[in-house]
């Protein structure tokens, strides 16, 4: 997606979401697209929204890809922010989890998903904290369509535009959830019954299509019951 077009993309996909039942959208916390996503001197809506946080909502940078002079957060957040913790490392990161965060989002197998929940209640034990305080969920990598196939195109299609060799398409489609609603809400069911208190989905190959993103959020729905 050309720069000129990314916060478009953003504000209709967050409508598409907020009107399917999704309860909030997440970005990067990177200052740059990472390698794999995008150029490194392509466009991030999240460094704006964390220049901004940090600087108390007056954020001023002079760098050699961006100058942004006095931008102003309007209206602020209506409540507290929440922290959140991704990962699932059961010495470091739970912890950290444990004694700082709102919420963790971990990102392991679904099987691995109770001996993760048994590391966070153990910290959590030790150090005098309430576990039920904690929300918990996992990062589940989705490529969704109306039919598999669909969903299998819109795969092809992102390895293409990126540029990359086709056979990265059997590389992809080994490492998300692909399908259509039946299989995907399949993936999400079997998540949350593991103990999770919900699902938070990156849709890696077509969260720039609104249609997409309403599709997932309805299914995420009925999944997560």
């Amino acid at each position: 997606m050309s720069n000129d077009g990314i916060f478009d993309a953003v504000i209709a996909g967050a409508k598409a979401a907020e009107e399917s039942g999704f309860d909030r959208i997440l970005l990067m916390d990177h200052f740059h697209q990472p390698p794999g996503i995008g150029d490194i001197d392509s466009e991030i809506l999240e460094c704006y929204t964390t220049l901004d946080h940090v600087s108390h909502g007056c954020a001023t940078l002079s760098g050699e890809h961006y100058d942004v002079t006095d931008a102003i957060h309007s209206p602020p957040p209506v409540s507290r922010i929440p922290l959140m913790i991704g990962g699932s490392g059961e010495k470091k990161t739970l912890r950290m989890v444990a004694q700082y965060a709102d919420e963790s989002n971990l990102t392991c197998a679904v099987d691995e998903i109770p001996r993760k929940l048994d590391a966070l209640a153990a910290h959590c034990e030790r150090l005098g904290r309430d576990r039920s305080e904690i929300a918990v969920t996992e990062l589940m990598n989705v490529v969704i369509g109306n039919t598999h196939d669909e969903a299998l195109a819109s795969v092809e299609a992102y390895v293409e535009n990126h540029g990359w060799p086709a056979e990265v398409v059997e590389l992809m489609v080994g490492q998300v959830v692909l399908g259509e609603p039946g299989e995907v809400g399949e993936a999400i069911g079997n998540a949350i019954a593991a103990g999770l208190d919900g699902i938070t989905l990156d849709l890696v190959a077509n969260a720039h299509d609104p249609e997409m993103v309403a599709l997932a959020g309805r299914t995420a729905g009925a999944a997560s019951g």
